[in-house]
């Protein structure tokens, strides 16, 4: 007898549901993995550019350092300026997918995606004490809730993927795909679910192997 299939907002506990949730936790790794690939190296190469940038101010006549300063208020000003155009980019974001997996906040739209990204790279590349952290954590969640969303899984499950992708955003920022399952565990969730666990670990994994 086969059992009947899980509505549109009850989680499937199926063993083919769970595979639908490890493809999508996958498929969804591989993204935020290729996503904070491209953000680590835009990070860097912003970072030599600022060093480069210093150097050849200090070349300059009169008060060349007015100018790096210039330059880091300018980039300052855009990443406020996207903030307004999209508010979730303010702040680290981790706030906010913790918020979302205690059905405080909404998941975050895809939209999130690429002003964090440009917000991140002005934000940090201009010389801001920020960590790099926050943000891809933010947009691995962002990518997980609109996995989830396109797989069709109901919106506990989407709550569960945003916050796994989150987990699997950490691994990305620091090469560490148990540390990003540990941080989903521990630090968001504080609880132990089959399903998290797995939708975590494995997107984790992809998510490193695709960032390098």
């Amino acid at each position: 007898m086969t059992a009947p299939a899980a509505g549109r907002g009850q989680p499937d506990n199926s063993m083919r549901g769970s595979t639908h949730i490890c493809v999508t936790a996958i498929v969804a790794g591989v993204l935020i993995g290729l996503v904070g690939g491209a953000f680590r190296w835009c990070l860097q190469r912003a970072d030599d550019l600022r060093i480069e940038f210093v150097d050849w101010a200090h070349t300059l006549p009169g008060p060349g350092w007015l100018v790096p300063m210039a330059a880091a208020a300018a980039g300052a000003t855009l990443a406020a300026l996207i903030v307004r155009w999209e508010p979730l980019a303010a702040g680290s974001g981790i706030q906010h997918v913790e918020a979302v997996f205690l059905g405080e906040a909404q998941p975050p739209l895809i939209r999130l995606l690429p002003a964090k990204f440009i917000g991140g790279v002005l934000s940090i590349g201009s010389g801001l004490v920020l960590g790099r952290e926050g943000p891809t954590v933010h947009m691995g969640a962002a990518i997980g809730a609109e996995a989830a969303r396109r797989a069709r899984l109901p919106d506990s499950e989407v709550r569960m993927m945003q916050t796994a992708l989150g987990g699997a955003g950490l691994a990305v920022a620091f090469n560490a795909p148990i540390g990003g399952t540990l941080f989903t565990l521990e630090e968001v969730t504080k609880s132990f679910r089959v399903k998290t666990v797995l939708a975590t670990l494995f997107s984790a994994v992809a998510a490193v192997a695709c960032s390098r």
